[in-house]
């Protein structure tokens, strides 16, 4: 007799237990949430040791290249910037946390300094070595000397004048470090005298120093010369007309007698 088409095959029957089947489930959930737990505990664990913990907190700074700047002083910031905290709970002396680029400018923006390399080294090293900003004058005002870079600013104290530019300023009194002693403009107008003093026909005199009074600038050169220019007009042609003058015979005759030549009123050059 054929077997009816609704017979069961019993070879795809589940027999199964339930019971332990859903046992084996619920321990698997257990397994999986002690898993979750533990990896939770690891990751809990390993933040705490590298942002957490003295190990990789920067305590060990050094200094290289400091000569003007006070390295007390700049100990003494660069501490104050590592105690900050970012995010309120992580301090930026920790090494992961740390940021070169952000110390660099926080202390180009507060020193005269021409650049600063970082580096630091696992687990808490910092090396900073800095090139501190050249004075290219001295200004000498009210009994002290002061360095002056091409900005015109201040950016440290001299024991003694000993750059070729030397500048005495007769009006102004005491300055402090990063105050503007001079305009940008007047630095360069004063060096480019200098430069000038080198050319021919203006070589013969030796530049001792130079005088600021106002907008007047008076150059002293040997032998007992004074020189007289006005900030205020066009340097080129201030030269062009001394150039023009010394080059006159009679003028090149008596020019160990004459004691100055004076610049400073536009087409015009008084000597005497």
């Amino acid at each position: 007799m054929a077997l009816g088409k609704y017979q069961r095959d019993f070879k795809k029957a589940d027999y199964s237990n339930p019971v332990i089947k859903k046992d084996k489930e619920r321990k698997f959930r257990k397994l999986r949430v002690f898993a979750f737990i533990v990896i939770g505990i690891l990751l809990l664990a390993t933040i705490i040791f590298l942002f957490f913990t003295p190990f990789f907190k920067i305590v060990d700074v050094s200094f290289t290249g400091l000569q003007r700047i006070n390295p007390e002083a700049m100990q003494s910031d660069v501490q104050n910037y590592l105690n900050q905290r970012v995010l309120l709970i992580f301090q930026r002396r920790n090494y992961f946390i740390f940021d070169k680029q952000t110390l660099q400018t926080y202390l180009l923006d507060k020193y005269n300094l021409q650049s600063v390399q970082v580096n630091k080294r696992l687990p808490r090293f910092l090396a900073l070595n800095f090139v501190e900003k050249k004075p290219v004058l001295e200004l000498f005002s009210a009994d002290k000397c002061y360095g002056v870079d091409d900005k015109g600013l201040v950016i440290g104290q001299c024991e003694a004048p000993n750059l070729n530019i030397l500048l005495i300023d007769l009006n102004a009194g005491n300055y402090q470090l990063n105050e503007i002693a001079l305009s940008q403009s007047e630095v360069a107008f004063i060096q480019a005298i200098y430069e000038k003093f080198k050319q021919p026909v203006f070589n013969q005199f030796g530049i001792l120093n130079a005088n600021k009074n106002f907008n007047s600038l008076e150059i002293k050169a040997m032998p007992e010369k004074s020189f007289f220019f006005n900030f205020n007009d066009n340097l080129d042609d201030q030269f062009a007309r001394l150039k023009i003058l010394l080059n006159q015979k009679e003028v090149q005759e008596k020019i160990n007698e004459i004691k100055y030549f004076d610049l400073r009123f536009k087409e015009k050059v008084y000597y005497k």
